[in-house]
């Protein structure tokens, strides 16, 4: 991944950030409007501790959520 692009995420998506999952591909991942927060963000992967106790990553550009403000 672009540095370029790794810096807006980490600016859009900082750790303890909030976001709300709309929908995963992996069938064992959070159901969707589960919230979680950002632990961090490696390469297009962000980092997540999910509200159920799950820490699923979410992948940037496959992956749907959104910030929660």
């Amino acid at each position: 991944m672009e540095k370029k692009i790794l810096k807006r995420l980490q600016k859009k998506y900082p750790i303890g950030a909030q976001i709300e999952l709309l929908s995963k591909s992996d069938p064992t991942s959070p159901p969707a409007g589960t919230i979680g927060k950002v632990r961090g963000i490696h390469d297009e992967t962000i980092i997540v501790d999910w509200q159920n106790g799950s820490s699923f990553r979410l992948i940037w550009g496959i992956d749907s959520f959104r910030l929660v403000k």
